[in-house]
């Protein structure tokens, strides 16, 4: 954060001295941008607020209000305000540039999937379901990148999950895995183990989800070597959320000496990186395996 700070002091320092406009340097706009995700990181949200309205404020002098950078901006701010809760703020400024964004552009322009998407989100945090479904629809009809299309599947694949709709939330999630992000891929496969465990096919879910597991344990071993620290295993968000996902399919078959474990490791894990999202799930996993241990000693 204090790189961050000392980049945008000088870039300030720079357009002054230059004579500059510094309301429109693009520089010092993604200089806020990065103290935004920093603060966001550091679960300082109304700082990451500041630093985002600043960023949005220049990029659209800059580039005007359809920009991609300005979009990414917004985008920006509405996660920070959905950090802090404020779910319904966090609509009402995606809403407000998607519908600029509809009027200058078009309505079937790409650029509206990830300002549906976005919506989408916190319609669901909202309890909007049905909201959502459609504003998830309406995003992949005129999302046009496979990035942005496996990312809406997904979200898809999760809402049908809440909705209790598993078998539609597998075909979803199985349509997003079609799509060739790796790593985005592993987040899907994750969400089907889930979706499988929901649906009663735990013997599939456990296969995919140790699958997952692998993959990713690999890969925080390439890492590790690639930069000679021996953090990344512990640390890895994927492998996380692997032990996560096989610590709840244990736990729906039962296995709950075998649940542990894992839901344990992805709770260090999480508690290191300071996730709070999915420190809380490992936790409520936990308390339902010792509970359940009780039981059965009764």
């Amino acid at each position: 954060l204090d790189y961050h700070k000392e980049a945008l002091a000088l870039r300030q320092k720079s357009q002054t001295s230059e004579g500059g406009r510094a309301g429109a340097d693009p520089e010092l706009a993604a200089s806020y941008n990065s103290i935004a995700r920093v603060q966001r990181r550091l679960h300082k949200e109304d700082e990451a607020i500041k630093a985002d309205k600043q960023a949005i404020d220049i990029y659209t002098v800059a580039y005007g209000p359809t920009h991609s950078e300005t979009g990414a901006a917004v985008r920006g701010l509405a996660m920070s305000l959905a950090a802090k809760g404020d779910y319904a703020a966090a609509l009402a400024i995606l809403t407000k540039y998607h519908d600029t964004n509809v009027k200058i552009q078009g309505a079937e322009h790409p650029s509206n999937a990830e300002y549906l998407r976005a919506i989408a989100g916190n319609e669901i945090k909202l309890g909007r379901r049905d909201e959502a479904a459609a504003h998830l629809a309406k995003a992949l009809k005129v999302a046009v990148r496979d990035r942005d299309k496996e990312s809406i599947l997904r979200d898809e694949g999760r809402l049908h999950m809440q909705n209790g709709d598993y078998a539609t939330a597998i075909a979803k999630l199985q349509e997003s895995m079609s799509k060739p992000d790796p790593q985005r891929t592993l987040r899907s496969k994750l969400l089907l183990a889930q979706a499988l465990t929901c649906a009663g096919q735990v013997t599939e879910a456990e296969q995919l989800a140790l699958q997952v597991l692998s993959t990713s344990q690999d890969e925080a071993l390439r890492m590790q070597g690639q930069h000679q620290t021996s953090s990344y295993e512990k640390d890895s968000t994927d492998i996380a959320r692997a032990r996560q996902s096989l610590g709840f399919i244990f736990e729906q078959q039962g296995k709950y000496e075998e649940a542990l474990p894992h839901l344990n490791a992805a709770r260090e894990s999480s508690e290191r990186t300071e996730d709070l999202f999915e420190t809380a799930a490992s936790l409520i996993g936990i308390s339902r395996v010792h509970a359940a241990l009780a039981q059965r000693e009764i």
